[in-house]
């Protein structure tokens, strides 16, 4: 064969390679780029999420050593946001609080209301229980009573407080309708 035509026959197959080069990529590596960079994109979504849960847990395993063994926060905690109803222990608690404070219970109810959702995603829902009391004492005696509600260990939101006076037994004395939620930890 001659020099000539071996440059005649190389210079072909350059071509023709690149022609098939540059075919293969027009047809079937770049209609795979799309995907390609969506699937670069996931990865690294994936790489920020992975970081931020690798760092939420080095914090709550900093927050369980730090308070590992302290029972008495967990004791604290379990008053005032019990994980569950304990309806008896209510009902002790208002007997007492209303006991020093020289206020008479006429009656009182409880009434499950739908859950409370927490703002945050992370925490549980709580379940809400409606008190409906009705008071009878003098003005100083349901303040004082309110007072102690405040600061009481279990967590109590006061939603409305009606007072009627009752001329018929003692001009001191007030009935009072009391109309509170408390709450209970749903799971744990």
């Amino acid at each position: 064969m001659r020099s000539s035509t071996q440059r005649i026959l190389s210079v072909f197959i350059f071509a023709t390679l690149l022609v098939g080069s540059l075919l293969i990529n027009q047809y079937l590596i770049y209609p795979l780029r799309g995907d390609i960079q969506k699937k670069r994109g996931e990865i690294e979504a994936l790489r920020g999420t992975l970081s931020d849960q690798a760092l939420i847990a080095s914090q709550v395993q900093k927050l369980l050593e730090k308070y590992k063994g302290q029972k008495q926060i967990e004791n604290a905690l379990s008053i005032s946001l019990p994980s569950e109803k304990k309806i008896p222990s209510i009902v002790a608690e208002w007997n007492g609080l209303s006991s020093s404070a020289g206020v008479i219970i006429r009656s009182l109810s409880f009434k499950d209301l739908p859950q409370k959702q927490s703002a945050t995603s992370n925490a549980h829902a709580l379940g809400v229980i409606e008190i409906r009391s009705r008071l009878n004492g003098t003005y100083d005696a349901i303040k004082k009573f309110l007072m102690s509600l405040e600061i009481n260990a279990r967590i109590v939101d006061v939603e409305k407080l009606s007072m009627e006076s009752n001329i018929k037994t003692d001009k001191d004395l007030i009935d009072v309708v009391v109309v509170a939620r408390t709450y209970y930890q749903l799971d744990k």
